[in-house]
């Protein structure tokens, strides 16, 4: 029997008693089930998955800038070029479950990179409360602002 995805994650932090890792959360996507008439495509899986290897490699350039021996002109377009790829890979993923989950990926990377602005942007984005929650409690930043507000 299937269940929701929010359901999946009362019982995770049941079975844990604590909130889990983005690992864990990895984890338990993968092997998520949608609710009966809820269609995920294998697209949106994959691309989830792509942009948690792509944020992988763009935090590798984003821990370069600090480096003195890097050149930071080029670390920086790398990893730009990587952000913008994970940008137009997130505009496409339809399901909220991976949208967020790849979103969070993007989201550790840009911060990262000292692009808290983008970082901002894609919380905004994230319309699951969950995985909101899960992301400010991860980012420092977020969690002394209480992550975006609609004013600002």
């Amino acid at each position: 029997m299937a269940i929701t995805w929010a359901q999946r994650l009362r019982n995770l932090r049941e079975t844990l008693g604590q909130e889990p890792t983005i690992d864990e959360l990895v984890d338990a996507a993968v092997i998520h089930q949608m609710t009966p008439g809820a269609e995920i495509s294998e697209e949106d899986k994959t691309a989830a998955l792509f942009v948690q290897q792509k944020a992988q490699i763009g935090t590798i350039y984003a821990n370069r800038l600090s480096d003195p021996n890097e050149d930071h002109r080029v670390q920086r377009k790398y990893y730009e070029n990587v952000r913008n790829e994970i940008l137009v890979l997130l505009d496409g993923i339809d399901d909220e479950s991976y949208r967020g989950f790849a979103a969070h990926c993007g989201i550790k990377m840009c911060i990262a990179g000292g692009d808290d602005v983008v970082a901002k942007a894609l919380l905004a984005g994230v319309r699951d409360e969950t995985t909101r929650e899960q992301i400010i409690s991860d980012v420092p930043r977020f969690s002394a602002t209480g992550g975006t507000n609609s004013s600002s």
